[in-house]
């Protein structure tokens, strides 16, 4: 009954959620309006987006003996993801007002580097509970709430340049928030939690301005309508990559772009509000958006739109760009399904427009996919059939390489599965070793961020650390576990 509303609410006020480009985000947050709660069904033991009483036990006998606590205590040059985020904490102590920043982005504006030690304090305050973190963080959140270029009616339209640098600052901000919530005051936390609604409710409009060009009846779930890139299928004149046989792959269609890396970051933060906050609003947007990428910018094959990216001498920057909106998808995904809400897990489709349409296109699907070329199992190439433009996991020209792979750590704690797992620990045939510091081959940045470990823009403070080789140890979400043991699929 509750989502047959927000359907009815959505389509009521389509025309008001429209906003052009002469459009304010505060006319934007106010295009929403915000409906009642979702009921969520949570596990005994859930804490936080995406922490359970379980989990956080591991951690803290993770940060006391590892694995993941320091430098290759978990196999062949894995990080020491725990020295590192304790390491940043202290730092933060040390200024803690390095660590904010006020708006709003644009013309070289943009808070990309901050946040990271703010969060990473945070996060430590969780483990060892010393409120020297908690105190601190607590500051410098409502230090940067406060600021007037931060206030959401402040901002202009950001459309698809700008905003998403603002977005992965606010989900950390959101993240450390979380992991610090039980220690601030509730007037502090109304003013918090108050910002943030607005902030994703911004994010939200925005997305929904630039994708709404393609299909204005999207959040009623009406795509009858076309707009002209849509419509058109207008294509970028390159394709997704050449075969072994050297036949060529997907043409890309310009739609297939539209749900990119800048928009999946400015989604992310809207989903996870949503779920932070149970707002049913921000969940529509962030399902609408989750569902459309599927359809619009994956191809039945794996391959998506942007590996329009590729270069000769840098086959791998499609997949990196990609890997940016897997990892995306899969946070939304996670902390849905940890509230008892396993939609964005379980959906699959054949939908799609100017050949991204047929085969089973899922979240598994496309991450499963990446990791078939970061194992050798299977073989595509950037602009023509040599070894060179090989799109894997490493580039040869570049002397880089990159760890996208450890993204599929946090939807297999759902998935369970053994494969996966192999990939992204380096177990599996046909998969190399972690770089090794100082080594002939570098790892490769996440983004502008270069902490790669966190994920691109530094999302969790540690991937591994929080997530990796947890399958079979906790089970964070409210259904049964259906797995004995890890799928060997």
């Amino acid at each position: 009954m509750i989502f047959l509303l927000l359907l009815l609410l959505c389509f009521c006020n389509q025309k008001e959620n429209r906003q052009g480009s002469d459009k304010t985000a505060e006319q934007q947050t106010n295009a929403i309006h915000i409906a009642d709660t979702v009921h969520f069904k949570k596990p005994d033991g859930y804490l936080g987006l995406h922490y359970t009483r379980d989990e956080l036990a591991v951690w803290r006998q993770r940060a006391k003996k590892g694995p993941y606590k320091s430098f290759g205590d978990a196999g062949i040059n894995t990080p020491g993801d725990w020295d590192r985020i304790q390491k940043q904490a202290d730092q933060f102590l040390l200024n803690p007002s390095a660590e904010v920043w006020e708006g709003p982005e644009g013309q070289g504006k943009s808070p990309m580097t901050v946040g990271i030690k703010l969060r990473d304090a945070a996060f430590v305050y969780l483990i060892k509970q010393d409120t020297i973190y908690s105190n601190a963080v607590r500051k410098a959140l409502l230090s940067s709430a406060s600021k007037q270029g931060n206030n959401p009616s402040s901002w202009p339209r950001f459309g698809d340049t700008n905003g998403w640098g603002t977005a992965e600052w606010l989900t950390r901000l959101l993240f450390a928030y979380d992991y610090t919530k039980e220690t601030i005051p509730t007037s502090d936390r109304e003013t918090l939690e108050d910002w943030f609604r607005k902030a994703a409710t911004v994010m939200a409009n925005n997305v929904h301005d630039d994708i709404y060009q393609n299909f204005p009846g999207r959040l009623s779930g009406d795509y009858s309508h076309l707009g002209s890139v849509a419509e058109s299928g207008e294509t970028k004149s390159t394709y997704t990559h050449i075969n072994p046989d050297g036949s060529k792959g997907n043409m890309v269609p310009r739609l297939s772009i539209w749900h990119n890396n800048r928009r999946s970051q400015q989604i992310l933060f809207a989903g996870l509000t949503g779920v932070f906050l149970n707002d049913p609003n921000l969940i529509h947007h962030a399902k609408t958006y989750y569902k459309e990428f599927f359809r619009y910018s994956v191809f039945p094959d794996g391959t998506q739109g942007e590996y329009y990216r590729n270069e000769p001498d840098y086959p791998q920057k499609g997949t990196i760009y990609t890997t940016v909106s897997m990892q995306a998808m899969a946070a939304l995904a996670d902390v849905m399904a940890r509230v008892g809400d396993t939609e964005l897990y379980n959906y699959s489709t054949s939908e799609g427009m100017h050949g991204t349409e047929g085969g089973k296109k899922s979240l598994r699907m496309a991450f499963e996919s990446y990791l078939h070329l970061v194992d050798g199992s299977k073989k595509i190439y950037a602009i023509s059939v040599k070894p060179e433009h090989l799109i894997n996991n490493t580039s040869t020209s570049k002397k880089q390489h990159w760890v996208h792979d450890i993204y599929a750590a946090v939807p297999n704690l759902y998935w369970q599965s053994s494969y996966i797992q192999h990939v992204y620990t380096r177990k599996a045939s046909g998969t190399v070793s972690y770089p090794k510091p100082g080594g002939n081959i570098k790892l490769a940045s996440a983004g502008p961020i270069a902490v790669p470990w966190g994920g691109t823009a530094a999302l969790y403070p540690g991937v591994l650390f929080m997530f990796g080789q947890m399958e079979g140890k906790v089970w964070p979400y409210p259904e049964s576990n259906p797995h004995k043991k890890l799928s060997s699929n």
